[in-house]
């Protein structure tokens, strides 16, 4: 369930049709006559997997009514992050998956990158990729994505394994997107998080809350003044040098 535009959107038990009505419940719509999952509204656009097309990633123009796939799937939780959606894709011959982004471009169009360093970052049973706001010590307070899954090692090769447990897995956009070095590191279990604060699931598997010393606003991927916007810009200069 999510509201926007003053609107409630949601799908409903058992049907999995997507819906949406008034903030007080009423004057319900149906918006998409099939199985929907993970429905994004972003402004007059839904993002959602169809289950009917092979799991592929659609958008749909709700003014319009035009439906376009933008990425084969089987995609799984898609998360809006500026003009880019990031999501765990998976091969469907191995069941292993990878994080894959899609920008929306200025023309209108849609491209993708997978994010898979020298074919390393393959996980077996990969599930929950969402973005969070992390606020650390050094002052440098960024969004990052996060999900779970057992580190698949040596892929394609014949001495590979897979590690015995799930572990959480974490990135930062802005790291995968312009450094060239960019690495997934284990992180943190952030259940929820927002521009006032987090929630975090501990060793004990208690919830703990956790509020930020200030208001974290994200218009893309990272605060301006930030760390993380100097070193994306360090790193912009240092590709451009190389070309």
């Amino acid at each position: 369930m999510q509201i926007e535009n003053e609107k409630i959107w949601y799908t409903r038990a058992g049907e999995d049709k997507f819906f949406c009505s008034g903030l007080d419940g009423k004057n319900e719509e149906k918006i998409l006559d099939k199985a929907v999952y993970y429905p994004y509204v972003a402004g007059n656009f839904v993002i959602y997997q169809d289950d009917a097309d092979g799991e592929s990633l659609h958008v749909y123009d709700i003014a319009r009514k035009e439906d376009k796939k933008i990425l084969d799937g089987h995609v799984h939780s898609p998360n809006i992050v500026g003009n880019w959606i990031f999501c765990l894709v998976k091969d469907q011959e191995t069941g292993f998956s990878q994080i894959v982004g899609v920008e929306f471009q200025e023309s209108g169009e849609f491209s993708s990158k997978v994010f898979n360093l020298n074919n390393q970052y393959w996980y077996a049973d990969a599930s929950e990729l969402h973005c969070v706001i992390r606020e650390t010590a050094s002052d440098n307070t960024m969004l990052e994505l996060i999900f779970h899954g057992k580190n698949v090692k040596n892929y394609g090769e014949a001495d590979q394994s897979i590690d015995t447990e799930k572990e959480i897995q974490g990135a930062i956009p802005a790291w995968l997107l312009y450094n060239p070095n960019y690495s997934i590191n284990w992180e943190n279990d952030y259940v929820y998080s927002s521009p006032y604060g987090f929630m975090l699931r501990g060793e004990d598997n208690t919830i703990y809350l956790n509020l930020h010393d200030r208001i974290h606003n994200f218009k893309g991927f990272y605060e301006e003044g930030s760390r993380t916007e100097n070193e994306v810009k360090e790193w912009i200069e240092k590709g451009k040098k190389a070309e």
